[in-house]
């Protein structure tokens, strides 16, 4: 049972229920009630207008809004129900009715079909009368008497403020501030690349479902109970058929609003990783999936009300096999279930590997023999005797799948009772030896399912019906129906024979796919693990063929990297190590390819790397085989930004084109190395690195355009750590073809950082070279001359032009997700420093609002944004708030690996106790900063020098102090 703290934890965020009512004599409480309840009916209903409404509408940010009502509409819904304080919801009908015309607004008379048009009218209807309701309500007089009989003040104020909370969350998204209007935000939605997503409905309850109503409810007390449950028990023993009808069960609707089915069943625990693990989750609620960069997103949106989520086949992700993400998924899952308002029910056939967190355990036992006789016979209504069911059920042991499949098989055989118990014995062999507690379950699925496989339907198909089930087994995926006749060239009628493996309930559909269920899937390839194997040669052709020919085009090679995905990855860790060696060469190319494809088309982390570190390195080929899977992994990381992986990756490439003497790509290796390193702001080591290659061998052998892109990200470095010769910093690369504008502006901004020349001199040198950057086909190009020139006019204190030039970089990079939010914290650091925080806390908010619809960001962009967050509390002196922001971002700058804006945080947490007048915790967080400046090759005195926007001005002069008195010891 769970411990009485957590418990209470729990419940203090989850919906209260009434424990008494009005007297019956009190004539205006009864009315009240009657009232109450109308309002709620009323709000229910309004609820289900919008959904029907966002269905219709043609316009995606319209959906959006409307979305956000039906999200603060569900809290309140929630929260009503306890009796709180109406007056919130009073004002919010106003505020939403006119949102509801501003969101409609667009969409053109002639494109509003007449469901739309009739939904409307309705909504609005519906939203009028339930203003009114609540108005009437609030006349009585009564209403904090009413509520008092039920709640305590505290409770209602907590509610009112987290309701308030979310309003302005959602009315900073429909009323967008200047200088980033509404127009602009709908350009950048509309004309980026993202992934809009909506949250999953749970899946509908099992039609065959008997004899569990004493399990469900346990488990039900249990849930109510504020326990998080852990359904355990065989494969196939009914443990999703019980989740399924308790997620729909009216008591638990009731009181959990939000309620998500999350299953693992079809993934693979070899390609488990914390990052899909996460994405599983984030994509079934409807979130951006992120990978680990998730997490926190994921953990406010579970907070956000109270929320049953299930983790289906629990197993798949407690049986991975890299110890590491074993142990990080776990932690991932004490965390959810610990945290307040959440409940987590976790079907597993496993026993519990995440033990931080309190767990009620629940076996699942098979059926009683009375409610197994009526799942039998409600599928098969043949002449079989009830003595002759009861033997069968025993020896079945009375398992859900068991019954399922042989009551499915002899219904599609027309079998009699006595062909049915003829065939029974024909196979039962060791059945009657095992029993429930002894393992029974693997021996009687597999006489199960030798018999579906024994019947006539199957039998007819001769020896491809058990090679193409071996095929299903084989691949985490199952097969795509799509691509069936491509990928089954050699099998004919291959559609009628998988339709008969679906007749027969061996495999089932899923999405796109058809695959089996986890129990059958084990038995296969434990019982007949050569199956298939043969048809692999036309599917291996077909797949590699594909990544052989995949790029960034999104044509028929990346849809199937998009979709098969999974088994691509299954296929190549089998063929390394399992194939001979002509076609393990051939793998090995396939797997670069394949890490491409991810990249371009299906960003996400993957289970190749210990294979890819495994390759064989002993002839000259299979060095350079090896080398480029490795260099496509640390592009894959980068683009994951995974910088420390990326940069190991690269680094190992390089030695092995080294070794070859590629010297293009060991140059190309080495650089991006060093980017990667300066990325998250260890500037000495990228500077190595840059040195040694200089020195090399390799550097005589590769193009002069090669030496500048070096000498480019070389200069880089030297700008963030030494102020000597930086006047003639990026001069060597002016010339490149790629780098040139680039190098310009970094070259004045080298000197204007450094105080070789004055912010002045650099507004007018650089407009100067506005044609040039700003007709760049890089939009990274013209953001880097719109920023430096802002930079410029930010020192100068001409805060209005900083801000304007700011406003054309959001222009000028209209359309990239990733740059419109490096802009818009830009934008929120000025306002910060003008003291407008209330601007910069909304222009933030923006961009965390963005970050909703984008499918994939930079963990670099995310914790910048939090940073500027946190100062901007810092300036505007909440110090309990901001020390918790700050405090916050460092820890996750260990986490991704992002030394500088660490740096920046902990020299901010020590003039955070400056003002607060404690001068010991003041100079540890410096010597901390100081420790940090060391391990990324930074001078103290030159920290943040060329950043200007986001270090702290004069008022925050604890850390100079700091250094001067250091210098004087």
């Amino acid at each position: 049972m769970k411990h009485l703290s957590r418990f209470s934890r729990k419940k203090s965020l989850l919906d209260v229920q009434t424990r008494g009512e009005p007297s019956s004599t009190n004539q205006s409480s009864m009315a009240l009630a009657v009232w109450w309840d109308y309002g709620i009916n009323t709000l229910e209903a309004t609820i289900q207008l919008i959904q029907q409404v966002t269905e219709l509408i043609p316009i995606d940010m319209a959906k959006n809004v409307l979305t956000g009502i039906t999200s603060i509409l569900l809290l309140v819904q929630n929260n009503i129900k306890n009796k709180v304080n109406l007056r919130e919801l009073a004002q919010i009908c106003e505020d939403i009715s006119s949102t509801l015309a501003q969101a409609t607004k667009g969409v053109p008379a002639d494109d509003m079909s007449d469901a739309l048009k009739a939904a409307l009218r309705t909504l609005r209807l519906s939203i009028d009368r339930l203003h009114s309701i609540v108005l009437d309500i609030l006349q009585f007089g009564r209403i904090r008497r009413f509520v008092g009989a039920t709640l305590d003040q505290k409770k209602i104020s907590g509610w009112t403020a987290e309701l308030e909370r979310i309003h302005t969350s959602f009315s900073t998204k429909v009323n967008i501030v200047s200088p980033v209007r509404l127009d602009r935000m709908y350009h950048v939605l509309m004309h980026s690349e993202i992934q809009t997503v909506i949250p999953e409905p749970p899946p509908p309850p099992p039609v065959f479902f008997f004899g569990r109503e004493r399990l469900l409810a346990k488990v039900k007390d249990a849930l109510f109970s504020y326990e998080d449950v852990a359904l355990i028990g065989p494969g196939g023993i009914g443990k999703s058929s019980i989740a399924k009808a308790l997620i729909n069960d009216d008591d638990i609707q009731r009181h959990w609003g939000r309620r998500f089915f999350v299953s693992y069943d079809d993934l693979d625990p070899t390609t488990m990783t914390p990052g899909s693990f996460i994405d599983r989750i984030a994509g079934v609620l409807g979130l951006p999936t992120l990978g680990v960069e998730s997490k926190n997103q994921l953990i406010s949106n579970l907070i956000s009300s109270p929320v049953l989520i299930v983790l289906d086949n629990a197993e798949t992700f407690e049986d991975v096999a890299n110890a590491d993400a074993a142990e990080s998924i776990a932690a991932i899952v004490s965390h959810i279930a610990n945290t307040p308002g959440v409940t987590v029910m976790l079907i597993s056939r496993t026993s519990l590997s995440a033990r931080d967190a309190d767990w009620t355990e629940i076996d699942t036992p098979p059926l009683e023999k009375p409610p197994a006789r009526q799942y039998f016979r409600k599928m098969y209504h043949g002449d079989l005797a009830d003595g002759d069911l009861d033997k069968l059920l025993d020896a079945l042991g009375c398992h859900p799948l068991s019954i399922h499949m042989l009551a499915h098989t002899a219904r599609e055989n027309r079998w009699t009772g006595k062909e049915l118990l003829d065939q029974w014995k024909a196979q039962q062999s060791k059945l009657l030896q095992t029993g429930y507690r002894t393992g029974y379950r693997k021996e009687n699925l597999g006489f199960t399912i030798r018999l579906s496989l024994n019947s006539p339907s199957v039998l007819g198909l001769g020896d491809d019906a058990l090679n193409i089930l071996g095929v299903i087994a084989f691949f985490p995926q199952g097969i795509n129906l799509n691509h069936i006749e491509q990928l089954f060239p050699t099998i004919p009628k291959i559609s009628s024979l998988v339709g008969t493996l679906l007749k027969m309930s061996l495999v089932h559909r899923s999405g796109i796919f058809v695959t089996t269920l986890a129990p059958v899937r084990l038995f296969l390839l434990d019982v007949f693990p050569a199956a298939g194997l043969m048809l692999l040669v036309n599917i291996r052709r077909t797949y590699y063929g594909s990544l052989k020919a995949v790029s960034r085009e999104k044509d028929s090679h990346a849809n199937l990297v998009m979709s098969d995905h999974l088994n691509m990855e299954h296929l190549i860790k089998y063929d390394i190590g399992n194939s001979p060696e002509v076609i393990r060469d051939a793998t090995s190319r396939a797997c670069r390819d394949f890490l491409d494809g991810l990249r371009f088309h299906k960003l996400r982390p993957t289970s190749l790397t210990p294979i890819i570190l495994s390759l064989s390195e002993e002839s000259h080929a299979e060095k350079d085989t090896k080398a480029r899977c490795l260099f496509a992994l640390g592009e894959l990381y980068y683009q994951l930004t995974y910088n420390g992986y990326a940069v190991a990756a690269h680094l190992a490439a390089r030695t092995l084109f080294d070794a070859v003497e590629n010297h293009n790509m060991v140059a190309l290796s080495t650089s991006n190395a060093a980017v990667y390193n300066g990325n998250q702001g260890y500037y000495s080591r990228a500077l190595q690195l840059l040195k040694e290659f200089v020195h090399s061998p390799s550097w005589q052998y590769i193009s002069d355009e090669d030496k500048a892109d070096i000498h480019f990200t070389f200069d880089t470095a030297r700008m963030f750590t030494s102020h000597e010769g930086a006047d003639e910093l990026f001069i060597r690369s002016m010339d490149h073809w790629y780098r040139g504008p680039a190098s310009l502006v970094n070259h004045w901004k080298a000197k204007m950082c450094h105080g070789y020349t004055t912010p002045e001199e650099v507004s007018r040198n650089l407009e100067l070279l506005r044609s040039r950057c700003m007709s760049s086909p890089n939009r990274w190009d013209r953001f880097r001359f719109l920023e430096v020139m802002a930079e410029a006019a930010f020192l100068e204190q001409k805060f209005d032009v900083a801000m304007d030039l700011l406003n054309q970089a959001h222009d000028a990079v209209s359309g990239d997700c990733l740059l419109t939010l490096v802009v818009l914290y830009h934008q929120a650091a000025v306002a910060s420093v003008q003291g407008d925080y209330d601007l910069a806390r909304s222009l933030l908010q923006q961009g965390f609002d963005m970050l909703s619809v984008v499918s994939t960001t930079s963990s670099t962009v995310l914790l910048d944004m939090r940073s500027v967050r946190g100062l901007t509390e810092l300036r505007a002196e909440n110090y309990s708030q901001a020390r918790q922001l700050l405090a916050n971002v460092a820890a996750d700058c260990d986490m991704q690996g992002h030394i500088t804006i660490k740096m920046l945080c902990t020299r901010a947490l020590g003039e955070l106790e400056i003002f607060l007048g404690r001068k010991a915790e003041s100079d540890c967080y410096f010597e901390q900063t100081v420790e940090l400046c060391k391990e990324a090759g930074v001078p103290p005195r030159l920290l943040c020098i060329c950043t200007p926007m986001f270090t702290l001005d004069d008022k925050y002069s604890g850390w100079k102090m700091f250094l001067r008195g250091r210098d004087e010891r």
